[in-house]
């Protein structure tokens, strides 16, 4: 009997995640077949490598649909069962939930050692031969990847190329070159440039027109200055090497014997991919019960959710691991320990185990009522299916909004996935308010259309009761969404920003990453990268002039960014131009101010949306002792606290809808009506908060005017109720 039905509960499972598996991986190849075609036209990768680079990415693409496709045949595998009443068959003939997890962890275990060997070992692999072959196309490619606005290195020196305009035919408009042989520096300065072929397949020259060319060792006079009206620069086509490995290439074993938080996060997140396979069989059987003739796919919506946040989770945990916020011995253990005591809580619960528990009468009168959890699981279910339906849709437009930039630097299809999830965070606590309020009046009005609240008002609930039963679960959200919005979706949201910006950018930096190039006005900025946080190596200043030719250039052996954001350069050593011939000077140390933040590295800005409150509220006191307007991150911290209560009053402002003449209206009649009042919510904070800003109007009144004002419109609407 045991065999046979762990053969059968084997069998569907397999079969339902063999299909799930391989539909998921289509649809991912499909998109993925689109881009790399669109690359290999543009010549961003050698024809005949298309099938590898597809090859490659299924790989990488199946350590994310393996551990994915296993949990949802689980639910559907389970799902079917208790809609067939086969699970309740199995229960009265004593099969006990061992029973069940003896072929589920059989067939995990035999997933788990396949998706931990491709992703400890394979993947790598695969991301390292994808990465060789980019960089093989991009020095053949060298100059035709040159955009407006961008800069790019070519050539087999140490050299790097900018130019304002480029035209259709490849001319380049206003165009500054750098290049280096050691202490030497060599900028060319032209108005236009254009790239030719040369009788040597292996070189091409470079024509720059009306210019000035600068050779010379940074705060030395002897400076040779030459302004031509034509200059070829002829350069070999360097030979392909294998480029730095990024983290994400180099070997399990390589990053074993690494010493950085960095190597040690991506390190975890190899190991985590089986072991979140193995946490989520366990998870999906207590998440998959439901009523024996219920829908197959009714609690597939709730999988998904919980496993959108299991993702996430691991995702912030890799990110505080990587910036040293968590020890590295905690890791990203935590979020499977969490998940799988949750499971195990669930299991129990299930079994009745916690009912067998005698309750004190202290702990009886503090437990919530039945009614309680009725009503709070209404709302926090709707309103997490709602949340599920709205994120499904924002990330959709999210990803669509990607299509430009796909295809520009290194961003392809998976680093725009790996975006737009770790956008849904702060996706998902901007929607939570009307998430909350579309959830209570569909939870709420489906227990009126049911005539469940006419039977909890004859049983003597008062109007007061439904308030804080509703306000109770507005409170548990509330704590959710601040969780969401202050812990997981700030160092989310910058890891997304940098993934982007690194990626679309992957030209801008030369010498193997370890430095970037930055215009800021009249200067170009280039600043070699270092492990200290606001430390920086050698700096090169260029400072063009208003005739169009250099008016400076400057070299630091390093750099530091004080907390009043001002550049402090040691060991300076400039050189300047000027009509009377030049001139230099050196320092032991001097300052500098400009436009570039801590944000440097990351080609960042500094936003309210990837500060949580505390780094939000020093950064309004940094912004006002330097006399600076802070008001739009004033307005963005009281808008935190405003949320959180906004959150609790959209629940409460359900009631009068359910209890007063529009009882007996349908699901679709009070979407409309949170659809129109959560638009109206969301419409006054805008206006308010850009009002605030524009107006110069306290931020405290801005943030909180349409939070007030709803809960003043729920008191009178509850007033109104009988």
């Amino acid at each position: 009997m045991s065999s046979i039905l762990s053969r059968y509960i084997l069998k569907e499972t397999a079969q339902t995640w063999l299909v799930v598996t391989l539909v998921l991986l289509m649809v991912l190849l499909t998109n993925q077949f689109a881009q790399v075609l669109g690359d290999a036209a543009a010549a961003k990768l050698p024809k005949d490598a298309v099938l590898t680079v597809m090859g490659f990415s299924s790989i990488t693409y199946l350590t994310i649909l393996i551990p994915l496709g296993m949990f949802l045949s689980v639910m559907l595998a389970m799902a079917r069962f208790y809609r067939d009443s086969e699970m309740a068959a199995m229960m009265a003939s004593g099969v006990g939930p061992l029973a069940l997890y003896r072929p589920l962890i059989t067939f995990a275990l035999v997933l788990a050692a396949t998706v931990g060997y491709l992703s400890m070992d394979l993947v790598p692999r695969a991301t390292e031969r994808v990465q060789i072959i980019s960089e093989k196309a991009k020095q053949q490619a060298e100059l035709g990847l040159l955009e407006a606005g961008r800069f790019v290195s070519f050539g087999s020196d140490d050299a790097v190329m900018y130019a304002e305009k480029v035209s259709d035919s490849g001319r380049l408009t206003n165009v500054f070159v750098q290049r280096r042989r050691g202490e030497t520096v060599e900028v060319i300065l032209a108005e236009q440039a254009a790239q030719q072929n040369d009788d040597d397949a292996g070189v091409r020259i470079l024509t720059f027109y009306n210019g000035r060319r600068y050779e010379g060792v940074p705060g030395s006079y002897e400076f040779r200055v030459i302004k031509f009206e034509e200059h070829g620069i002829p350069y070999a086509m360097p030979g392909v090497t294998p480029p730095e490995l990024a983290l994400e290439s180099q070997s399990t074993q390589d990053l074993f014997a690494a010493d950085d938080p960095a190597a040690a996060a991506e390190l975890q997140w190899r190991i985590s991919v089986p072991v979140t396979l193995l946490v989520l069989t366990v998870l999906a059987v207590p998440l998959s019960r439901s009523a024996p003739r219920e829908g197959r796919y009714s609690r597939v919506t709730v999988g998904i959710l919980v496993y959108v946040i299991y993702a996430n989770l691991l995702g912030a945990a890799k990110v505080w691991v990587e910036q040293g916020v968590v020890p590295q011995v905690i890791g990203m253990w935590w979020v499977h320990a969490l998940f799988l005591l949750a499971a195990i809580g669930m299991l129990l619960h299930q079994y009745g185990v916690f009912s067998n528990l005698k309750l004190t009468p202290q702990a009886r009168y503090a437990a919530v009522t039945i009614l309680n959890r009725y009503i709070f699981r209404s709302i926090v279910g709707m309103s997490a299916m709602v949340l599920l339906l709205l994120l499904s849709l924002g990330g959709f437009v999210e990803f669509i909004g990607q299509q430009d930039d796909l295809g520009v630097g290194t961003y392809g299809v998976p680093e725009a996935l790996l975006y737009v999830l770790l956008k849904l965070p702060r996706l998902a606590a901007g929607m939570l308010p009307v998430s909350v309020l579309l959830g209570a009046l569909l939870g709420l009005g489906n227990l009126a259309s049911h005539s469940e609240m006419i039977v909890m008002r004859s049983s003597g609930v008062s109007i007061g009761e439904l308030v804080k039963a509703t306000a109770r679960a507005g409170i548990v959200i509330a704590i959710f969404g601040i969780v969401l919005g202050e812990y997981m979706s700030p160092p989310l949201d910058r890891y997304a920003r940098q993934l982007k910006a690194f990626s679309k950018s992957g030209e801008v930096d030369i010498a193997g990453g370890q430095s970037v190039w930055v215009r800021d006005g009249r200067t170009i900025f280039n600043v070699s990268r270092a492990s200290e946080r606001n430390r920086f190596g050698g700096v090169y200043v260029f400072v063009m002039g208003e005739n169009g030719g250099l008016a400076a250039i400057g070299r630091a052996n390093s750099a530091q960014l004080t907390e009043e954001n001002e550049w402090m350069l040691n060991n300076f050593a400039e050189t300047v131009f000027t009509a009377d011939g030049v001139t230099t000077r050196r320092l032991a140390r001097t300052s500098q101010q400009n436009n570039l933040t801590s944000d440097l590295l990351a080609l960042t800005e500094v936003r309210a949306s990837s500060l949580d409150a505390i780094e939000l509220y020093r950064y309004i006191q940094y912004l006002r002792n330097n006399g600076l307007n802070a008001s739009r991150y004033q307005i963005a911290f009281w808008a935190r606290l405003s949320m959180a209560a906004g959150i609790v009053v959209m629940c409460v402002l359900a009631l009068p809808f359910v209890l007063g003449d529009l009882r007996s209206t349908g699901g679709g009649a009070r979407m409309l009506i949170g659809v129109v009042i959560g638009l109206a919510y969301f419409l006054l904070s805008k206006t308010m908060a850009d009002s605030g800003e524009v107006y110069n109007l306290n931020p405290f009144l801005v943030a909180w005017l349409p939070t007030i004002l709803l809960a003043g419109a729920t008191i009178i609407a509850l007033g109104r109720t009988r």
